[in-house]
């Protein structure tokens, strides 16, 4: 066997027993994700939470298969449009977060001065 077929099978053997601890660890509620998609002083599932979670899990998979299926020992691209894709739902969550933000303190502002 060649050396790097032996490593790429023992990066991927780490990486699924990596998913298995944490897919066991989330089953047995031993990680706790409570207000991880809650907006603080939100009720209920924020959007831009969601969306930004969606698009990491989404890039970072892509990014994963590049990887697996790289031919040479450098870092694969993972590509503009992606790259795109991703600053896009950091812009989005980041804008939104900002308004909410700013609301919040003008509102603050206002109950301080009646």
């Amino acid at each position: 066997m060649e050396l790097s077929h032996v490593m790429r099978v023992g990066a991927l053997c780490t990486v699924g027993t990596l998913v298995g601890v944490l897919a066991l660890r989330l089953v047995t509620r031993s990680i706790h994700f409570k207000g991880l998609l809650a907006a603080p002083g939100y009720t209920g599932v924020s959007a831009e939470r969601l969306q930004l979670l969606a698009v990491t899990i989404l890039v970072a998979f892509r990014y994963g298969m590049e990887v697996i299926s790289a031919k040479g020992t450098g870092m694969p691209a993972l590509g503009q449009r992606w790259l795109t894709i991703f600053a896009t739902s950091c812009a989005i969550y980041l804008t939104i977060k900002a308004i909410r933000i700013f609301s919040l303190n003008r509102d603050q502002a206002r109950e301080s001065q009646r």
